[in-house]
């Protein structure tokens, strides 16, 4: 019993001590967005002599921050969801067809996974510049969602195999088609990965710095992760303006989860006890 409850202690001061530690950064973002660049390095723990929102101000007249947040989400929305339909009709084929080359596709798709962006960004930029497509959302799309189709297709082919094959040919019986059985039996039964595959991905693009300030010149089109470089110059750096701009920038995010919470902890934990 004394063992129990010491076990129950050390469990209850892990959780708090892991929540404050998740929570600091916000505190400290929060608590310096109200300070200027010469308070925040003086007594960078020290609460803000008054409340004042310049530094939110400058940051969406000056660093145009909400218009690259919703340009970051609608980038991010668009290729998740084309990545998630894809990903599925890819993962329906690896696990349910059966032909020759599903094994070599796999690994094709294994190989998409370790290959780093880095080493693909030459012939990714000159593809781009032959096609038109720099600073066009189009463009910026479909390269996301070249990116990141692998994981997604990894993630869910892993999970399809889980499922039992038992399903399709009791359908198949009852005189239920290829697409019927994608859309009707199997695509219920992977929301537990698809939501993990989603929150991952859009994740990803939402907070990608590289693709974006390679491909887009036009600060119309630029993503967060831009906007926040803005507060940042040869000789000088705005940590208020920065600080008001992050906060500005997780702000959808967390009203995001704030409304679709039980889905999304419902879907994660659900695919954490699949089997």
């Amino acid at each position: 019993m004394k063992k129990n409850k010491t076990g129950t202690i050390f469990l209850y001061a892990a959780a708090i001590l892991w929540t404050i530690c998740c929570l600091f950064p916000l505190a400290f973002s929060a608590l310096s967005s109200f300070k200027n660049t010469t308070q925040i390095l003086s007594h960078p723990f020290a609460l803000p002599e008054r409340i004042s929102f310049e530094n939110y101000l400058y940051a969406i007249e000056h660093a145009q921050i909400l218009r690259a947040v919703w340009n970051s989400i609608v980038y991010a929305f668009l290729a998740t969801a084309i990545i998630l339909l894809v990903s599925l009709l890819a993962a329906y084929a690896l696990t349910r067809l059966r032909f020759r080359l599903a094994p070599a596709f796999s690994l094709f798709y294994v190989a998409g996974i370790t290959l780093p962006i880095y080493a693909a960004l030459v012939p990714l930029s000159q593809i781009m510049s032959t096609l038109h497509l720099r600073d066009t959302v189009i463009g910026l799309v479909l390269v996301y969602v070249a990116v990141n189709l692998s994981f997604s297709v990894y993630m869910l082919s892993g999970y399809m195999r889980s499922i039992s094959r038992e399903l399709d040919e009791a359908a198949r019986i009852d005189g239920c088609t290829t697409g019927g059985i994608l859309f009707r039996i199997i695509m219920p039964l992977m929301k537990p990965a698809a939501t993990s595959a989603a929150i991952i991905t859009f994740l990803r693009i939402y907070n990608d710095l590289i693709l974006a300030i390679l491909f887009l010149s036009d600060k119309k089109l630029q993503t967060v992760s831009i906007a926040l470089l803005s507060f940042k110059s040869e000789s000088y750096v705005d940590y208020g303006g920065s600080f008001a701009g992050i906060l500005l920038s997780i702000l959808p995010l967390v009203v995001l989860y704030i409304l679709f919470q039980n889905k999304i902890i419902g879907g994660m934990t659900d695919g954490a006890v699949k089997g």
